[in-house]
Protein backbone atom coordinates (compact mmCIF):
# COMPACT_ATOMS: atom_id res chain seq x y z
CA UNK A 1 0.00 0.00 0.00
CA UNK A 2 1.10 3.40 -0.47
CA UNK A 3 0.33 6.90 -0.07
CA UNK A 4 1.23 10.50 -1.68
CA UNK A 5 2.55 12.61 1.03
CA UNK A 6 2.46 16.57 1.10
CA UNK A 7 4.48 17.37 -2.52
CA UNK A 8 2.49 14.62 -4.16
CA UNK A 9 5.83 12.30 -4.38
CA UNK A 10 4.27 8.27 -3.71
CA UNK A 11 5.52 6.45 -0.83
CA UNK A 12 5.25 3.30 0.67
CA UNK A 13 3.86 2.01 4.26
CA UNK A 14 6.73 -0.08 4.03
CA UNK A 15 9.73 2.22 3.92
CA UNK A 16 9.56 3.67 7.51
CA UNK A 17 8.72 7.16 6.39
CA UNK A 18 4.49 6.77 7.80
CA UNK A 19 3.54 9.32 10.05
CA UNK A 20 0.67 10.92 11.75
CA UNK A 21 0.49 14.74 9.79
CA UNK A 22 2.27 13.51 6.60
CA UNK A 23 -0.10 9.95 6.40
CA UNK A 24 -3.52 12.09 7.04
CA UNK A 25 -2.05 15.41 5.05
CA UNK A 26 -3.65 16.13 1.79
CA UNK A 27 -5.81 13.61 0.03
CA UNK A 28 -4.18 10.36 1.09
CA UNK A 29 -5.52 6.78 -0.68
CA UNK A 30 -4.72 3.44 -0.19
CA UNK A 31 -3.11 2.29 -3.89
CA UNK A 32 -2.09 -1.34 -4.55
CA UNK A 33 0.34 -3.19 -6.67
CA UNK A 34 2.89 -5.65 -6.72
CA UNK A 35 5.63 -3.39 -5.24
CA UNK A 36 8.39 -2.04 -6.85
CA UNK A 37 10.75 -4.83 -7.34
CA UNK A 38 8.25 -7.53 -8.79
CA UNK A 39 9.11 -8.85 -12.15
CA UNK A 40 5.59 -7.65 -13.10
CA UNK A 41 4.29 -4.11 -12.73
CA UNK A 42 -0.18 -4.25 -12.70
CA UNK A 43 -2.02 -1.68 -10.84
CA UNK A 44 -4.70 -2.28 -8.68
CA UNK A 45 -8.04 -0.18 -8.00
CA UNK A 46 -9.20 0.10 -4.48
CA UNK A 47 -12.44 0.00 -4.08
CA UNK A 48 -13.12 -0.33 -0.20
CA UNK A 49 -11.13 -0.62 2.83
CA UNK A 50 -10.86 -0.41 6.81
CA UNK A 51 -8.61 0.95 9.29
CA UNK A 52 -8.34 -0.68 12.82
CA UNK A 53 -7.46 0.31 15.98
CA UNK A 54 -7.49 -2.22 18.62
CA UNK A 55 -10.86 -3.86 18.34
CA UNK A 56 -12.33 -1.04 16.58
CA UNK A 57 -12.67 -1.11 12.67
CA UNK A 58 -13.38 2.10 10.73
CA UNK A 59 -14.37 1.34 6.92
CA UNK A 60 -14.06 3.50 3.59
CA UNK A 61 -15.85 3.45 0.32
CA UNK A 62 -13.49 3.50 -2.49
CA UNK A 63 -9.25 4.52 -2.11
CA UNK A 64 -9.85 7.30 0.25
CA UNK A 65 -9.76 7.75 3.81
CA UNK A 66 -13.18 8.69 5.24
CA UNK A 67 -13.23 12.09 7.30
CA UNK A 68 -14.38 9.81 10.12
CA UNK A 69 -11.06 7.55 9.38
CA UNK A 70 -8.93 10.99 9.43
CA UNK A 71 -10.21 12.24 12.56
CA UNK A 72 -9.48 9.50 14.30
CA UNK A 73 -5.87 8.94 12.99
CA UNK A 74 -5.27 12.74 13.82
CA UNK A 75 -6.33 12.17 17.48
CA UNK A 76 -4.28 9.07 17.80
CA UNK A 77 -0.86 9.41 20.06
CA UNK A 78 2.35 8.50 18.81
CA UNK A 79 3.09 5.13 18.81
CA UNK A 80 -0.47 3.61 18.60
CA UNK A 81 -0.20 0.58 15.97
CA UNK A 82 -3.01 1.35 13.16
CA UNK A 83 -3.79 -1.79 10.80
CA UNK A 84 -5.24 -1.15 7.23
CA UNK A 85 -7.14 -4.10 6.67
CA UNK A 86 -10.13 -5.90 4.42
CA UNK A 87 -8.41 -4.38 1.40
CA UNK A 88 -10.67 -5.09 -1.48
CA UNK A 89 -9.40 -4.20 -5.35
CA UNK A 90 -9.74 -5.22 -8.93
CA UNK A 91 -6.85 -6.07 -10.65
CA UNK A 92 -5.95 -5.20 -14.40
CA UNK A 93 -7.68 -8.74 -15.42
CA UNK A 94 -10.81 -7.05 -13.82
CA UNK A 95 -11.11 -9.93 -10.77
CA UNK A 96 -11.85 -8.77 -7.70
CA UNK A 97 -9.48 -9.86 -4.68
CA UNK A 98 -9.20 -9.18 -0.96
CA UNK A 99 -5.49 -8.10 -0.40
CA UNK A 100 -2.91 -8.51 2.33
CA UNK A 101 -3.51 -6.45 5.36
CA UNK A 102 -0.96 -3.61 6.67
CA UNK A 103 0.16 -2.46 9.68
CA UNK A 104 1.73 0.98 10.68
CA UNK A 105 2.77 2.77 13.46
CA UNK A 106 1.78 6.93 13.76
CA UNK A 107 4.62 8.84 14.56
Amino acid sequence: ASYKDNNGNIKSVFDGSVHGPTFVAGDPKVTAGYGEDALVQANFRVLSFSIRIGRRSYNSNGPNFSQEQLSIINGLPSGTPLIIQRILAVGPDGVQRNLSAVAIEVM
